[in-house]
């Protein structure tokens, strides 16, 4: 019989961890030294914290306004990286960022559809009703201006159907908003037809919750002790196409961008692991996995633009931890 360990008592855990593990008086007192009573709260099982150093990136101009970013990362040089990149765009407007519309999807999932056009058909001539389920699930969203906005169809082979609900969260983050708003949908569609329905799901896809970021900096800038700035420059507009037509160099080119956004985002307490996947998936959505970011010259400038699903919060989840 398989023991329910989340159910003793912290003690009783480490005893057992010490037991089958044998571990030494010195690991143990390491194992309760590294403890916090707020990560008991957290996850199952809790045993001990594993720290990750925390450190700040300075020389930072996002939309005009000077910042200092927090990032959590085991990594050395990534936020000497972000402070040194942000020190050769102080001299311009620095980064300029546009968010257009922020969004999540939730997915209420049909298996063994028969006749998909007839589903799609249906769904959407009801989308006035099945918006009004969803915002009834949690009416406090619509009061703080949030809510569900629209609907999708995606008719998937061999016989699957997607019906995507589309949710502005607000501030949160906006998982459990979500399912709760796309399992009220399902049970409504329940009611009317004789469907199998799969799931009702968050998708980690965020494609309706898309940020950019610019930048560009004066050529001569960049220039080392060894190359001229125009000799930089071209070398990282071909390190940029070259990611755009090989997937080998791409996984490596986007790996640096996620060492600075997974950092800021686990340091803000927000799902880092939704972030990356969402990330990758949009890197392929071509049908080749390319690199997110493109630098170009012009103007005796290096132009940098970098566009992702960013589906983030600052209220509600570990941002209260």
């Amino acid at each position: 019989m398989l023991m329910p360990f989340y159910r003793l008592s912290y003690a009783a855990r480490r005893d057992h961890l010490a037991q089958r593990a044998h571990l030494t008086v010195a690991q143990l007192a390491l194992i309760a030294a590294r403890r916090q009573a707020t990560d008991d709260q957290l996850i199952e099982n809790y045993l001990t914290t594993y720290g990750i150093p925390e450190g700040v990136a300075v020389n930072l101009r996002v939309d005009g306004h000077d910042v200092m970013v927090p990032m959590v990362t085991e990594e050395p040089s990534v936020i000497a990286a972000a402070s040194n990149g942000g020190r050769l765009l102080m001299s311009e407007v620095g980064i300029t960022t546009t968010v257009k519309q922020r969004e999540l999807m939730g997915q209420i999932v049909f298996s063994h559809v028969t006749d998909q056009a007839h589903l799609r058909d249906w769904l959407m001539a009801h989308e006035s009703r099945l918006l009004e389920v969803a915002n009834a699930a949690h009416p406090s969203l619509l009061t703080h201006g949030g809510g569900a906005r629209s609907i999708r169809v995606r008719c998937l082979p061999p016989d699957w159907v997607s019906l995507d609900l589309f949710i502005d969260v607000g501030e949160a983050m906006g998982a459990n908003l979500v399912n709760t708003l796309a399992e009220a949908v399902a049970t409504e569609i329940r009611t009317q037809l004789d469907v199998d329905i799969l799931m009702s799901i968050l998708s980690n896809y965020a494609t309706h919750s898309l940020a950019t970021a610019t930048c560009a900096v004066p050529v001569a800038q960049l220039a080392t002790r060894t190359l001229t700035g125009q000799q930089v420059a071209e070398r990282i507009c071909q390190a940029s196409a070259l990611a755009q037509v090989d997937p080998y160099r791409a996984v490596t080119h986007n790996k640096g961008i996620m060492n600075g956004i997974d950092a800021v985002v686990l340091a803000m307490g927000n799902d880092w692991r939704s972030v990356e996947s969402g990330a990758h998936a949009y890197a392929s959505r071509s049908g080749q996995y390319q690199g997110l970011s493109r630098w170009w010259l012009a103007d005796g400038q290096l132009h940098g633009e970098l566009t992702l699903p960013l589906a983030l919060g600052v209220v509600g989840g570990a941002t209260r931890v």
